[in-house]
Order: structure tokens, then sequence, then C-alpha cells
């Protein structure tokens, strides 16, 4: 509270020395959900705990531009869930202006699979730039498909599997980085695109 006119903050939920196996500490409390900080622009969330968090922790944050998110799932103690943990569908529900998300997932047992909803990003229309960097996502097909003005989508996935299998995603094809593989000019970063999806 108090810190309306901040235009970016860095909260660090993991000690330091945590940081490299992502296990929360004993007692270790989420994310709570933040207050409105109107003039908040870039936000930056180190060692989110996905079990622990409110599930829209970011729904007050009206005019967050930038959201740079180290997540965690999993506890050292606990059992291997048989499906894969789930990202929060409504985590970024809220923050409507949100131009670029970078999504770092940190999980125990290490190499445990985590499945992104088709919806996350639903009320964020004005993504440009989308980064995921856990090898181990599953991404649904249509997550990105009414995203029109984005311009950089960067996956880390299917990196360590064997035979790879790079998700087949809808792009729209108003979207800048829609014309630019169809042009030529970049290519797709460990993904492919869908094709006839939008006809």
């Amino acid at each position: 509270m108090g810190l309306e006119s901040v235009e970016e903050l860095r909260i660090e939920l993991l000690p330091d020395g945590l940081h490299q196996t992502g296990v929360p500490p004993d007692g270790m409390t989420g994310l709570p959900e933040l207050p409105e900080l109107p003039n908040l622009r870039h936000l930056t969330i180190q060692g989110m705990n996905a079990g622990e968090s409110d599930p829209r922790p970011f729904r007050n944050l009206k005019n967050l531009e930038i959201l740079d998110l180290r997540i965690v799932f999993g506890e050292e103690d606990a059992e291997t869930p048989a499906e894969p943990y789930l990202m929060p569908a409504s985590l970024l529900e809220g923050s409507n202006n949100l131009k670029q998300v970078k999504i770092e997932t940190r999980v125990t047992p290490s190499g445990h699979e985590v499945q992104l909803p088709e919806e996350i990003f639903k009320g964020n229309p004005e993504l440009e730039r989308v980064e995921i960097t856990y090898p181990r996502t599953f991404i649904e097909r249509h997550t990105f498909d009414h995203l029109h003005g984005l311009k950089e989508l960067k996956l880390l996935t299917s990196g360590n599997w064997s035979p790879v299998k790079f998700p087949e995603l809808v792009l729209s094809r108003e979207s800048p980085l829609y014309r630019a593989i169809r042009s030529g000019e970049t290519t797709p970063s460990r993904y492919r695109v869908a094709e006839g999806a939008n006809d």
C-alpha cells in the first residue's frame, strides 16, 4: 500500500539460495491479490507458489504492460502427481493492457509436465510478446489465435523429449508474427504454425 506512483516493481518470494531448485521452504505463503497500483507498468515476480497464491493475483493491475513471472509448482516431499501441473487459467485476469509476458517455471519433481490452459491469455488481447521457458509445457492449439497484435512468441518446448514434438499452434492471420513467418522474415521458435485454422 502507498505505492500508487510506482512504475516498476520486483517481488522476490524465495531466498536467493533456493532459486536454483525452485523448492519453496516449509510454511511459505503464496502471492496474495495485489492492490491497485495505477501507474505500475513493469512487474517482476520471483518464486510465486502456484498452489498457495491467489488465483487472480494481478486483477487490480489494470495498466500493467510487462510481467516477468517465475512460478513454482510442487513441493519437495510431495508425491509426484499423475497428471501435469495446471497453470491457473485465471492467472492474468484483469491485466487487460499486458503487452509482454515471460513465464519461467520451476517444477518439483524436476521434469514433471505443466499444462498451459488454452484460455490463459483470453483477457489479454493487447499481448505483443510471449515467452514460455519450461521445456515440458503442454500448449493447446488455440492458445494464441486471438492475439492480433502478436509480434514475438518464444517457446522452450520439447527440447528434451524423444521424439521431439513441437506443438502445432494457430496464430491470428492479422498478427505481425503470422505475416513475418509467412513472408520468411522469421521462423517459429520451437512450434509449428497450424495450416488452414483461420479459414
